[in-house]
């Protein structure tokens, strides 16, 4: 059984001072998604050079494979927390803290977990960063 989805878009009623507000803050998340993205492929790739990562890989045993993974994970913090954590030092070591709040932050981090997590399955390809729109 489907449901029907309907959609209806409004556009928003915007000063010129919310616009500048607004695209202040999509940048600083850019900017931060950006930064978490970076931290989580080069944890991953830290992981990946560890010997244990081929011994986990070369093992037939699916539970000690599992093991053995989710060790590697928590050593190296790739983890969706580990990421949070990552995120929120980030931001309140800059600029950023003045424009995100917390939860906004939890969420791009969370966003970039599931982009590395999604490549280290092999369920996509190496994520991108993300370019800042051009706006006419």
């Amino acid at each position: 059984m489907s449901k029907s989805v309907f959609i209806y878009e409004l556009p928003l009623r915007t000063t010129p001072h919310d616009e500048r507000m607004l695209n202040i803050r999509f940048n600083c998340a850019r900017m931060l998604y950006n930064a978490c993205l970076g931290e989580g492929i080069r944890r991953l790739d830290l992981m990946r050079e560890r010997t244990l990562w081929q011994k986990a890989r070369k093992s037939t045993n699916k539970k000690e494979r599992k093991e053995l993974f989710g060790l590697l994970q928590k050593e190296a913090g790739l983890s969706d927390y580990g990421l949070q954590a990552f995120a929120i030092r980030t931001k309140n070591n800059s600029s950023i803290a003045d424009h995100l709040d917390a939860h906004s932050t939890q969420k791009v981090a969370t966003r970039a977990f599931k982009a590395i997590s999604q490549y280290m399955f092999g369920k996509r390809g190496r994520p991108r960063s993300e370019i800042l729109p051009v706006y006419a």
